[in-house]
């Protein structure tokens, strides 16, 4: 049996003057019972990319092109890991702390994956809307680095 591995890049886009999280609202795919789900932009790395450029690419995809992420303003925070059958998938969470100069949309815009929203009150994390494969993660880095919200 192959054993398969995949990457993903997952960003945490903090708008630092607006003390806001960047996520991306999306109609509920396997999520029973519920309309939307919030969750932090990302995607698969592709062959011939590094998972920081797929981690830019995926942030500028999801958010309708309205955020723009220079490569010097991501940092790697962590990754986590899970087998299923065959295929090891390696998910890479990535920090970048911005400034509204990088955001060119409108919270409201409809990207790729969805609508561009903002995390501004920490306890959607904790409801059933928020992505559950990405919420252990985003509560700890919150915690970690004190973020504030307005």
């Amino acid at each position: 049996m192959e054993n398969i591995v995949t990457f993903a890049a997952v960003v945490i886009t903090y708008v630092a003057d607006l003390k806001k999280i960047i996520v991306v609202r999306e109609p509920a795919k396997a999520l029973s019972g519920a309309r939307l789900y919030a969750k932090i932009p990302g995607g698969g790395v592709e062959e011939s990319e590094s998972s920081m450029e797929a981690a830019i690419r995926e942030v500028f995809g999801e958010t309708g092109e309205s955020v723009k992420i220079p490569k010097s303003a991501l940092k790697e925070v962590g990754r986590t890991h899970h087998t299923r059958a065959d295929t090891n998938h390696w998910r890479i969470f990535f920090w970048a702390e911005i400034t509204t100069r990088d955001f060119t949309g409108d919270l409201g815009t409809i990207g790729d994956e969805g609508e561009v929203w903002s995390l501004e009150d920490p306890s959607i994390i904790y409801s059933e809307e928020f992505l559950p494969s990405q919420a252990e993660f985003l509560k700890t880095l919150i915690a970690q680095r004190s973020i504030e919200f307005k």
